[in-house]
């Protein structure tokens, strides 16, 4: 069953010959990055369910007995509550797919060309003539 998604790699694109060893078509990188996503937005879930049960279900109860002034005092702090868990969510969902990438891409330096030395020149020049 794993190896049903997975596909030889063409030849010419690893180091290690793919003809017997099937490559992944993924790299490990990338399912690291969704396993914190799925990771982060189950805390974050069971976190609202714990704010809302033991915050704002309780202050929702305590809101139709109080008088005008406590009414705005637990709208406002009920308020400032889901802020901050919205703004915590969205900051947080911004760091894990790193969206400043596409919107500031790092500059690469040009690549230096790689000079091949030509290994029978550099082995006669470095040879000793025989001595007759």
């Amino acid at each position: 069953m794993a190896g049903e998604n997975r596909k030889p790699a063409k030849a010419g694109k690893s180091l290690i010959s793919c003809s017997t060893v099937y490559c992944s078509t993924f790299s490990r990188s990338a399912g690291r990055s969704v396993w914190a996503f799925v990771a982060f937005l189950g805390l974050f879930c069971i976190l609202l369910v714990l704010v809302t049960k033991l915050y704002l279900l309780r202050a929702l109860a305590d809101f139709n007995g109080a008088d005008e002034r406590g009414r705005k005092i637990i709208a406002l702090h009920a308020m400032l509550l889901m802020s901050l868990l919205l703004v915590i969510l969205a900051l947080s969902l911004v760091l894990i797919f790193r969206i400043g990438r596409y919107f500031f891409p790092r500059r690469y330096q040009a690549r230096d060309k790689t000079k091949y030395t030509d290994a029978w020149a550099e082995a006669g020049k470095r040879m000793r003539p025989p001595e007759p």
